[in-house]
């Protein structure tokens, strides 16, 4: 799994009715069930199809990857879906979570244990984390941005600074 440009990249397909999902989603009360029932649903499409989709990707050709971390409290495991949007050292993830008013749990965990494996149907990256502050936080938000601009409407909807992590392939 390497990164390409987003304007290349094979996962990021684009068409009106895609777009327009993209931004319907975005809409608060679009958002707030999409929050509860959409990762419940990713989680079945991903099972079945072997890790290849996701029912958010499919519908919205956004790159959607499964990003397993480690819990900040447990230590275990914990897997999520996230979009990963391609950079050129790697991968920039976001934590919107919908415009709700909390971080999403993975982020905690990026910040306690920044080791994480992104996995894609049967190809998996390791990769370090780095939370984004500043220049380089807004570079990778407006990046983000490109793929989805959507996420505007949830950085007005939520009263916190919305966390960027850049994911770079972890060094054998």
């Amino acid at each position: 799994m390497t990164p390409d440009p987003p304007d290349g990249h094979d996962w990021v397909r684009t068409g009106p009715v895609r777009r327009r999902l993209r931004l319907l989603v975005t809409l608060r009360p679009v958002a707030r069930l999409s929050a509860r029932f959409l990762p419940a649903l990713d989680r079945i499409a991903f099972r079945i199809s072997r890790g290849r989709l996701t029912l958010s990707g499919a519908l919205t050709g956004l790159p959607v990857v499964e990003l397993i971390t480690t819990g900040a409290r447990s230590g275990e495991p914990r897997s999520t879906r996230v979009l990963a949007v391609p950079d050129a050292d790697g991968f920039v993830v976001v934590g919107a979570n919908f415009g709700g008013d909390r971080d999403p749990a993975w982020c905690h965990n990026l910040r306690s244990t920044p080791e994480a494996l992104l996995r894609k149907g049967s190809a998996e990256l390791s990769v370090v984390a780095t939370e984004l502050h500043g220049v380089e936080r807004d570079r990778g938000f407006d990046r983000a941005l490109a793929l989805n601009p959507g996420w505007q409407r949830f950085r007005r909807a939520t009263g916190r600074r919305i966390p960027v992590f850049a994911l770079t392939p972890a060094t054998p």
